[in-house]
C-alpha cells in the first residue's frame, strides 16, 4: 500500500508541476485552462464514472455502496452544522465564516479524490467514492450557497447548477450497475478511454492555477491554516472515530475517511466568486491545503489501512 500510494503521489506531483510549467511558459493560457476544467468536468469526469458501472454486480459491493450513501449524506449535514458552529466561536470576518464552513467540508473530489481513490483501489474504490460523494452538488449548490451570501438564487439556473452532469452521471450509474443493464461493449470502451484522460488533465489545471498565487499573503493567514488543519486532520479523524463504533466493512471505512481528508475543492473559491463571498480566503485555504495534503494524505491513508487490505 506504502509503495503503490508513493507512486501515484509522486505522478501526481509531477503532472502538476507539467502544468505549472506549461502555464508559466504560455503554453497553456487562463482562457485555455478555464476550458480545460470545463471539459473535465462535463465530458472526462462524466465518462470515468459511466465507465465505473461495467463492472459485474456484485451484492456485498452493491450493499457498501448503499452503506456510503448514507455515511455522506449524515458526514455533509452534520459536517456543515458543526463547522459552521464552530466559526461561529472564532473572531473571525462574517466574510470569512461561509468560505470557512464549506472549506472544512467540501474537499476536491473530481480534480484529486476520484483519480486518486481510482487509481489506489480500481473501479470498486470509484463506485463507493461516488456513493460518499452524491450528495456533494446537492448541499454545496444549496447550503453552501447560501453561506456565502444573504440568499440564493433559485429557479432553473439552481436545478442546473445542482444537477451537474457528474451528478446525473452517478445517478445513471449507479443505476445501471445495480439493474445488471449495460452499454454496448464498444460504449464502454469510448467511456474507458475517454475516462483515463480524466486524471492528467486534472492535475495539469491544478497545477497551472498555482502560476498567479501571491503565495506571501496566503502564508500569512493563520485562519487559512485553521482551515487547513481541519480539512486535512480533524474532521476525517472525527468520521473514522464515528465509523469506528459501528460494525462497517474495512472497505467503506477507507474510501469514507480518504474522501472526506482531501484538500480544499475548487468549488470553494469557484461559487464565492459569484455570489459575494471572499475570493482571496478561500483561495489561500486551497492553496495552503493542496501543499499540505501532500504529507497528510499519507498519514491519514496509512493510518486506517494498517493492518486493514482492500
Amino acid at each position: 500500500m506504502l509503495s503503490t500510494l508513493t507512486e501515484c503521489l509522486f505522478e501526481i506531483f509531477c503532472m502538476t508541476a507539467l502544468g505549472y510549467c506549461a502555464r508559466k511558459t504560455g503554453i497553456l493560457s487562463e482562457e485555455s485552462s478555464n476550458g480545460l476544467s470545463k471539459l473535465l468536468i462535463n465530458i472526462l469526469l462524466p465518462c470515468s464514472i459511466l465507465a465505473s458501472s461495467a463492472s459485474s454486480f456484485d451484492p456485498g459491493t452493491g450493499r457498501n455502496i448503499t452503506l456510503c450513501i448514507l455515511i455522506g449524506f449524515i458526514y455533509y449535514l452534520s459536517g456543515i452544522g458543526l463547522s459552521y458552529m464552530l466559526f461561529r466561536l472564532i473572531p473571525i470576518d462574517d466574510d470569512k465564516r461561509g468560505v470557512a464552513t464549506t472549506s472544512t467540508i467540501f474537499g476536491n473530489t473530481a480534480f484529486i479524490g476520484y483519480p486518486l481513490v481510482q487509481q489506489l483501489w480500481n473501479d470498486t474504490g470509484l463506485q463507493l467514492a461516488l456513493g460518499f460523494e452524491i450528495f456533494f452538488n446537492p448541499f454545496m449548490y444549496t447550503i453552501g450557497i447560501r453561506l456565502f451570501s444573504a440568499g440564493s438564487r433559485g429557479g432553473k439556473t439552481l436545478l442546473k447548477q445542482i444537477f451537474s452532469p457528474c451528478l446525473i452521471s452517478v445517478i445513471v450509474a449507479n443505476i445501471l450497475y445495480f439493474s445488471g443493464i449495460r452499454f454496448p461493449i464498444p460504449l464502454e470502451n469510448v467511456f474507458s478511454t475517454v475516462g483515463q484522460c480524466t486524471t492528467p488533465l486534472s492535475m495539469i489545471i491544478i497545477g497551472a492555477g498555482f502560476v498567479n498565487a501571491d503565495i506571501k499573503s496566503i502564508f500569512k493567514d493563520k485562519y487559512a491554516y485553521l482551515v487547513s488543519f481541519m480539512k486535512l486532520l480533524a474532521f476525517p479523524m472525527i468520521l473514522y472515530a464515528a465509523l469506528f463504533l459501528f460494525k462497517i466493512p474495512a472497505e467503506v471505512k477507507i474510501i469514507c475517511v480518504t474522501m472526506s481528508s482531501l484538500p480544499v475543492g475548487s468549488f470553494n473559491v469557484i461559487l464565492p466568486r459569484q455570489y459575494g463571498g471572499n475570493v482571496e480566503f478561500a483561495t489561500h485555504g486551497l492553496l495552503i491545503s493542496m501543499i499540505a495534503s501532500v504529507i497528510t494524505i499519507p498519514m491519514i491513508i496509512m493510518a486506517i489501512t494498517h493492518g486493514i487490505t482492500f
